[in-house]
């Protein structure tokens, strides 16, 4: 009975290892060096930017890629460079390297480690103890020197109502230029950007110092549901003087702080059931331009609504048909603004009237009902009426007979008036078949000038000294000769040497994260002497920055 438990023991104890052995999950630690992370210092301060490098060589499948701790860092971009072939004792592999840009959110000590599915098999490259503190009194001082503000119009609304977000940069020091690093983009809202040149710089003093405010950006929003809306944080780079001729600015690097938009529902009690839409104050004014004329002139009525509301469905005065009147009616400006950050509209109408019939002809007071914010309440705005007189004979309709022949209807026109009382419009009648013709070519002519003015443009901001450089490159026969001539493009652009400098002086010497990652992958290609460099692999990789250079 024992030697049948003994047996039974062992069996369950090989299976269990089977067991083990199979469905266990499989993890090999990079000893090898398929994976390597690398960051140039690992003592860093809050706010302070650092570039980390994550190489990895794989066979033929590159998964799932991670850093583990990372969470405890701002990324500000990944930079993924080219694939590059690779022959390691006499195998095919590949290598790919990833560079992330990243800035420590919070003072700890973290441990970063790169964990990468490769073939089906997960690796953990070595691991690197980043040391992070608190930046010294000094330097958030120096910080405080530059911030971004993000302001808004209100932080709750009524559905229908526009809110005004805008982005100020303030700066005791000279800017030389700034941008977003991550799209500005507000989900569920409508948006319509204020076009650059409409954005002002104004000297400011705060707390006692002297700035320099930029609007960086200015925009309106348009809620399209009722509910919370979020404008998150986003990533911003401002490239601050340092007064240095052979250096560069140097970058900045903010956030922009996150607000929330409460939209609340227009209430349903006492809403008119001809209710126009409009939510915010408005103010309407309105203007006959006659009271007498005589049959076969017009009365012009204007009418300017205008107040802090949206008018965007506000698209018609006379709903419907006007007793005694034939009605032509058409919306001749419209006008959005922002006064003391709270935005504002304007819109202008012009009705003209023509009368049917001589006499006396009523014109009612129209009514245009509203949800005002203040109050909360529905309200009306009023166009006057009016009554306007008609003097004159209509148009007579003589009919005649003849023998053998159908009666003939004549009809007499007794005038052809003109209305002269606006002399800013003047009217042309085109036939519909000439008309879409003139239209046609009236674009063709328009899409020819803004061509030949954007290909003006172009050829006005050709760099040609860096066009005569990228001709050599193109040309040269030997990697030794195109690493030289892209050495000399790089020195041109941002005055630093590739074969004087170490790689770290390279990356602090270019401001673009993007364009440096791609500077360190040429570098990188030509350090390997695992293979033969490849000329055109080479040259691809070079005009990828050339291209982000002629763009600049």
């Amino acid at each position: 009975m024992t030697g049948k438990k003994n047996k039974l023991t062992v069996s369950l104890t090989a299976l269990f290892f089977i067991c083990v052995l199979f469905f266990k999950p499989t993890v090999v630690f990079a000893e090898d060096e398929n994976v390597i992370l690398q960051m140039r210092k690992l003592d860093l301060k809050t706010g302070e930017k650092i570039f980390l490098h994550l190489k990895i060589i794989y066979e033929k499948d590159l998964g799932n890629v991670e850093i583990s701790e990372l969470d405890n860092f701002e990324v500000l971009s990944i930079g993924r460079a080219t694939i590059i072939p690779r022959t390691i004792n006499g195998k095919s592999m590949f290598e790919q390297s990833f560079v992330y840009t990243v800035i420590p959110k919070k003072a700890g000590e973290f441990k970063l480690k790169g964990i990468v599915m490769c073939d089906g098999v997960t690796y953990e490259s070595n691991e690197l103890t980043v040391k992070v503190q608190d930046k010294d009194a000094d330097e958030e001082e120096r910080i405080n020197d530059t911030f971004i503000e993000t302001n808004i119009s209100h932080d709750e609304i009524y559905f229908g109502e526009k809110v005004v977000v805008g982005y100020e940069l303030y700066s005791r020091s000279n800017i030389e230029n700034y941008r977003f690093l991550t799209e500005v983009k507000i989900d569920e809202v409508i948006t319509n950007h204020i076009p650059e040149d409409k954005l002002s710089k104004d000297f400011i003093n705060v707390n006692g110092n002297d700035y320099t405010k930029y609007e960086v950006k200015k925009m309106f929003i348009f809620p399209v549901k009722v509910g919370t809306i979020t404008i998150p944080n986003y990533e911003f780079k401002a490239n601050v003087s340092t007064k240095d001729f052979f250096k560069s600015g140097k970058p900045v690097y903010l956030q922009t702080q996150g607000k929330e938009i409460k939209v609340k529902p227009l209430p349903l009690e006492n809403k008119p059931d001809d209710f126009s839409g409009i939510v915010g104050n408005l103010n309407i004014k309105s203007e006959y331009s006659q009271k007498e004329i005589n049959y076969g002139d017009s009365v012009t009525l204007k009418v300017t609504a205008q107040g802090n509301c949206n008018l965007d469905n506000f698209k018609r005065i006379i709903n419907g048909k006007l007793e005694g009147f034939s009605v032509y009616e058409t919306e001749k400006n419209f006008h959005e603004n922002i006064v003391d950050y709270k935005y504002t509209a304007k819109k202008e109408f012009e009705v003209i009237l023509v009368p049917e019939k001589t006499g006396k002809l009523s014109i009612e007071p129209i009514e245009i009902f509203y949800f005002d914010t203040e109050s909360k309440t529905y309200k009306k705005a009023e166009i006057k009426g009016t009554t306007i007189e008609v003097k004159g004979k209509m148009t007579e309709v003589q009919t005649s007979s003849q023998s053998n022949s159908e009666a003939v209807e004549k009809i007499v026109i007794n005038q052809v008036s003109y209305d002269t009382s606006n002399e800013e419009y003047f009217t042309i009648s085109i036939k519909m078949k000439h008309l879409w013709v003139v239209i046609v070519a009236v674009i063709m002519l328009i899409a020819a000038v803004v061509i030949g003015v954007i290909h003006f443009r172009r050829q006005m901001k050709k760099d040609r000294r860096l066009e005569a450089i990228y001709r050599r490159l193109k040309k040269a026969g030997d990697e030794k000769e195109i690493y030289n001539v892209f050495n000399e493009m790089i020195k041109y652009k941002f005055r630093v040497s590739l074969k004087a400098n170490s790689k770290d002086v390279v990356i602090q010497s270019i401001e673009d994260d993007e364009l440096a990652g791609l500077v360190i992958e040429v570098i990188e290609y030509m350090e390997s002497r695992e293979e033969e460099i490849n000329l055109n692999t080479l040259k691809d990789k070079i005009k990828k920055i050339y291209i982000i250079f002629a763009g600049m």
